[in-house]
């Protein structure tokens, strides 16, 4: 596994949401520090859970 694949696991482990833990890991390369990646992705994260209670 790479640095970055590691990284995201172990986000989503400790409770991030899938999309925080991947742009966690990844972000620097986009030039987004940690408060940035945390802010943008923990939107994305918030709608997908409404979604899922909005389709059941």
């Amino acid at each position: 596994m790479t640095d970055e694949v590691e990284h995201a696991v172990s986000c989503f482990k400790d409770g991030f949401s899938c999309s925080q833990a991947v742009l966690s890991a990844y972000g620097e390369q986009f030039g987004m520090n940690r408060e940035m990646t945390s802010k943008v992705s923990g939107a994305f994260g918030g709608w997908v859970i409404l979604a899922k209670h909005v389709v059941r």
